[in-house]
């Protein structure tokens, strides 16, 4: 590369000098590093900050952010142990986003939330070798392993290894950009518009109703879950009542037996013989 993503989208934000020019002179303290880009909106949700386990596990590698957004400041905060090995470039347009892409190795997209990814296919018009989330849009654009590589969504560990996978191996990652240039061809305005309405759509309209089926059956065994508590409460408080009220009936017969024999004794004392001269007075 003639040029780096990191020095050139810097500069020109700070306008010190055109993109070029600086980039050029920044190409041979860098020309060992491997510079990996993300162009898109700096947000909570890109999972940007999971790319600090990437440049972990490769300490040859330097990281550009091309945007902006709401969750800039955080990653700046997140990112800065790293000192000069990320950067951030802010929102570039025109030439000077062309040559961001053009400058970098290997394009990084974290995100699980994309509907098609416009960037993904930029980066690969631009030649980039790819590597992105399996979710979202991302899987209808890279087919793994052919054009680019996916890793499973919110595994930084996995993420990490893909794209070590492609700084260890050249001829991988230069198979990949071959593949992901000739295959960005077939993107366009029209093809992309066509995919998001044929088959993005489709699929969200599939996911949403069944959200609401399971909701649904959710709820209806929500209401027959309490229903048999109920049902089971209400038969336990019965059969405890029960037993109480068969505990006092057996209680009053007990005492009312008890208070009888009580009375039979008490009389039959009364009427027998207390003394000898009694007895000697009835014989």
């Amino acid at each position: 590369h003639q040029h780096r993503a990191a020095a050139a989208a810097a500069s020109h934000r700070r306008g010190a000098q055109p993109p070029g020019a600086a980039a050029a002179a920044a190409a041979s303290s860098q020309q060992q590093k491997t510079v990996l880009l993300y162009v898109g909106r700096l947000s909570v949700e890109k999972r940007l900050d999971e790319l600090a386990t990437v440049l972990d596990r490769c300490p040859t590698a330097c990281l550009a952010l091309v945007g902006g957004g709401p969750h800039e400041a955080a990653l700046r905060k997140h990112f800065a142990r790293f000192g000069d090995r990320v950067t951030f470039c802010g929102v570039l347009r025109g030439d000077a986003l062309s040559k961001a892409y053009a400058s970098a190795d290997i394009f990084c997209m974290p995100s699980d939330s994309e509907t098609l990814g416009f960037v993904v296919i930029e980066a690969m018009a631009s030649g980039l070798a790819v590597v992105g989330a399996k979710a979202g849009g991302i899987p209808s654009i890279i087919k793994d392993s052919s054009n680019g590589l996916l890793a499973p969504p919110r595994d930084p560990e996995a993420f990490a290894t893909r794209v070590e996978q492609l700084i260890t191996s050249k001829d991988l990652r230069e198979q990949l950009q071959t593949k992901a240039r000739k295959d960005a061809e077939g993107w366009g305005w029209r093809a992309a518009t066509r995919h998001l309405r044929d088959v993005q759509y489709l699929a969200a309209v599939r996911r949403h109703k069944a959200l609401q089926q399971k909701s649904f059956f959710g709820g209806v065994s929500s209401l027959w879950r309490d229903y048999v508590l109920r049902k089971w409460l209400k038969k336990l408080l019965m059969r405890w009542y029960r037993n109480v009220a068969f505990f006092n009936q057996i209680t009053n017969r007990l005492a009312l037996a008890f208070a009888s024999s009580s009375s039979s004794s008490s009389s039959s004392s009364s009427s027998s013989p207390s003394s000898p001269n009694a007895i000697r007075g009835s014989g």
